[in-house]
């Protein structure tokens, strides 16, 4: 049970979620991307999502990299 809670414990800690605001109105759109699989870190995923001004970026990873 214990290394379940480790590996819990790890995907926590390197995940994460940025919002950023866009103020420049030239850079506005909507988009979407997925950003499978790093050469570096194969088991690391990424989702960018662009709404007009705000950004959000989502990373997944375990840390094993």
């Amino acid at each position: 049970m214990g290394e379940g809670l480790t590996l819990i414990y790890n995907w926590l800690r390197y995940s994460g979620i940025w919002i950023t605001i866009v103020l420049n109105p030239f850079h506005w759109r909507f988009s979407w991307e997925v950003i499978r699989e790093d050469d570096l870190n194969p088991k690391m995923n990424q989702m960018f999502f662009q709404l007009l001004f705000v950004n959000i970026r989502i990373i997944l990873d375990d840390g094993s990299w």
